[in-house]
């Protein structure tokens, strides 16, 4: 569910089901400055008699989730209480997932995306469909070539996309439009555990809104040990490249060249090994500059 106010959120007449897939804070100035709160707002898209499922929320939320379901009269499921996952394996083409729902077992699921979090987003996905679409409670399949679909169908871009892989014999290149520190960590995580053991370095192009947290995003960059290529973004909103460039170094991040992401992509292609990796991140502004070039690979 993007950002939203209770006014915006109210606008939704008759939806056919509703999901929340993550709470996190984030749109503080819209929707509240804790995680309760921020949930009470989310709940507000729950109607009368229409089935809803929460995702992995934090607890906190999940209390608020319920209370709010309870008042619209919603029928709330909770994917983590519906669903186990058995298995998930990790590789550079995504995810395979043994999942177990009450309807059944899903064995080698195939999904184009990264990271464990998506493990949690698929099995929230596929318990709200198992709920509401009759062919997904008659057959496997509809879950089958919809996940395999996901990136066609949805129009993904910039969600952990891979622009360069290793296994071509190029440096990796990967493009996410993380933009606060919870979906940093996580992107981060996903590039540990889909490609593990990168000998060279990690470089960050990263520009970032005013808004965000950009103390907490530079020290999960320290923390891997990153490099941070700063990004200038045209629009008043977006923090100065200098100014993230010293919140940066405060946190112990080298910091190097400033410029667009097309560029900096560029950049790094020329001149750095097959074993380095570079992160694209920041902002969906950050991943709308990268070139016609920049395609998944």
């Amino acid at each position: 569910m993007p950002a939203t106010s209770s006014a915006s959120a109210y606008a939704l007449r008759a939806p056919a089901a509703c999901a929340v897939t993550g709470v996190s804070l984030e749109h503080t100035d819209l929707l509240g400055d804790t995680l309760a709160a921020i949930a009470r707002e989310k709940a507000g898209i729950f109607r009368e008699g229409v089935p809803a499922i929460a995702g992995p929320v934090p607890p906190e939320a999940l209390v608020a989730l319920r209370d709010g379901a309870e008042g619209a009269g919603a029928p709330l499921h909770v994917a983590r209480e519906e669903t186990t996952l058995r298995d998930a394996t990790f590789d550079e083409d995504g995810l395979q997932l043994d999942l177990e729902t009450p309807l059944r077992r899903y064995r080698d699921l195939r999904l184009p995306l990264y990271g464990r979090h998506q493990a949690g987003n698929a099995a929230t996905a596929t318990r709200l469909a198992e709920l509401f679409y009759d062919e997904v409670r008659a057959s496997v399949a509809p879950v089958r070539d919809a996940f395999a679909g996901v990136r066609r169908l949805a129009g993904l871009r910039g969600r952990f996309e891979v622009l360069s892989r290793p296994s071509q014999g190029s440096p990796l290149v990967v493009a996410d439009v993380a933009h606060h520190p919870d979906s940093l960590a996580a992107t981060l995580r996903a590039l540990r555990e889909h490609f593990p053991g990168r000998p060279g370095g990690l470089t960050v192009a990263c520009g970032l809104m005013r808004d965000k947290d950009a103390t907490g995003f530079a020290r999960f960059l320290a923390e891997a040990g990153a490099e941070a290529w700063p990004v200038r973004l045209d629009t008043e909103r977006a923090r100065p490249p200098g100014a993230l460039a010293e919140v940066l170094k405060a946190q112990g991040v080298p910091v190097g060249p400033t410029g667009d992401a097309e560029t900096h992509r560029q950049r790094f292609l020329a001149d750095a090994g097959a074993g380095n990796t570079l992160l694209i991140c920041g902002s969906h502004r950050v991943v709308a500059q990268l070139g016609a070039g920049a395609r998944s690979a």
